[in-house]
């Protein structure tokens, strides 16, 4: 088993979270992302909110975070993205392709 980065991120519509995929895939920064609709329940303003939101997961190398994190900040449409980072054991050969998938 070896090691690699998981990122996710939520957007409000199913454009946002495919543009910063793309965008992200295109800046090789990731090899690849997957998107899930999902219900978000929050306070905001002091108000009850719920949402539908898509929660964007991508993959990249361990070495990518703050680039990665700090690619996700400046072109989320959120002024305040939730983003988090974990560090997943994998598969040999997925964790190779990723690292060869990525600058």
């Amino acid at each position: 088993m070896k090691e690699y980065l998981e990122i996710e991120t939520s957007f409000a519509n199913r454009e946002d979270a495919l543009k910063m995929a793309s965008s992200l895939l295109d800046a090789k920064l990731v090899a690849c992302a997957n998107m899930a609709q999902v219900a978000s329940f929050y306070d905001w303003d002091g108000e009850r909110c719920e949402a539908g939101e898509f929660l964007l997961r991508v993959k990249t190398r361990i070495v990518l975070e703050r680039e990665c994190v700090e690619f996700i900040k400046m072109n989320h449409p959120y002024k305040v993205p939730m983003i988090t980072a974990i560090v997943k054991k994998v598969n040999a050969e997925y964790v190779d392709w990723v690292v060869s998938s990525v600058k």
